[in-house]
This record gives C-alpha cells, sequence and structure tokens, in this order.
C-alpha cells in the first residue's frame, strides 16, 4: 500500500472505518427492527441470517480488539452519515422503479413521524457506534502499549507512527 498514491491510501483507510462500523448498525437494525416472527425452522434459512446479520458484527469486533490500527478519525464519521443517506435514496428509488420498499421501515405510509424516527434513529445509531469503536480502539491501544508496553515494529522496523496505521506505511524514500 506504501506505493499507492496518498487519495488511495485514504479512501482504504475509510474503507476500514465502514468495515467497523456498518456491521454493527447492520446487526442491530436487523435484529431489532427487521426480523419478526419465531425462530427459524429451516436450518439453511437459520444460518443464512446469522451469518448475513451477526457473523458480520463478530468480524467487526474481532477487527476492532485484535487489529493494530489507530481509532477511527472524526473526519470519517461525516462520510459514513453521507453513504447512510445514498443508501437511504436507493431504497427510495428501488421504491420508485421496483414498486417495493426494501424495508419496511421506510413506508411514509405508516405516518411521516414513525419513518423520520426510524431515519434519524438509524443516523444516530450510526453516530453511537462510531463513538463506541473509536472508544474501544482506544482502550485497546491504551491497554496495550501503553499499560503493558506492547508496541511492537512494523514493516522495516519502524515503529508506529501517530496518524492512520494504513497511512503510516513505510515510504519508498525512507527505506
Amino acid at each position: 500500500m506504501n506505493r499507492w498514491p496518498r487519495p488511495f491510501q485514504v479512501l482504504h483507510s475509510f474503507f476500514y472505518t465502514t468495515i467497523v462500523t456498518f456491521p454493527f448498525l447492520v446487526t442491530i437494525v436487523f435484529w431489532t427492527i427487521l426480523y419478526v416472527g419465531p425462530w427459524y425452522t429451516d436450518k439453511y434459512d437459520a444460518w443464512s441470517n446469522i451469518s448475513q446479520h451477526a457473523m458480520n458484527s463478530l468480524f467487526a469486533l474481532f477487527e476492532t480488539f485484535i487489529a493494530r490500527t489507530n481509532p477511527r478519525p472524526w473526519i470519517h464519521l461525516p462520510f459514513i452519515i453521507i453513504i447512510l443517506a445514498l443508501y437511504l435514496g436507493l431504497a427510495y428509488l428501488t421504491k420508485a422503479t421496483e414498486g417495493f420498499y426494501v424495508y419496511n421501515f421506510l413506508d411514509p405510509a405508516q405516518g411521516a413521524g414513525k419513518t423520520a424516527g426510524y431515519i434519524l434513529g438509524i443516523a444516530a445509531g450510526i453516530i453511537v457506534v462510531f463513538v463506541i469503536v473509536k472508544g474501544l480502539m482506544w482502550l485497546r491501544i491504551r491497554v496495550t502499549e501503553k499499560k503493558l508496553g506492547m508496541k511492537g515494529k512494523f514493516h522495516g522496523g519502524r515503529s508506529l507512527g501517530h496518524g492512520d496505521v494504513e497511512l503510516e506505511a513505510v515510504r519508498t524514500w525512507e527505506k
């Protein structure tokens, strides 16, 4: 990655932010709003929903606690909200072109206030998730690197930098 142009490095860092935040939101929204009914009787349906709507959070937890990355920068938060807004627009575009709502809670027929509440609640949810993930990453660094002294070395023997790990790669002129 150190040979990539700087914009691609920044986009990779943002992509990592989406990996450690969106899965938690997806899991919360699915199991609190979308999942209805009794537990699945078909094993395939049960595993399919667990793997799509729960395992992704497990992997995100792994990335949060095990991967050696710095807390996500605050500048990523507005862009995450923009992506959610674009996804919302896509859901309404699907209604306009295909004639159905991807998510029933987006149907304004249930009441505009209720629909707005869901939308604002999900936006607030991603902010809370972002802050929690940022805090957990900060805590991991505090415990492992500050208290336990487990700083380690990166590629080429370089110590941990101050910015995003993705953007702290060994540059070709530093070798």
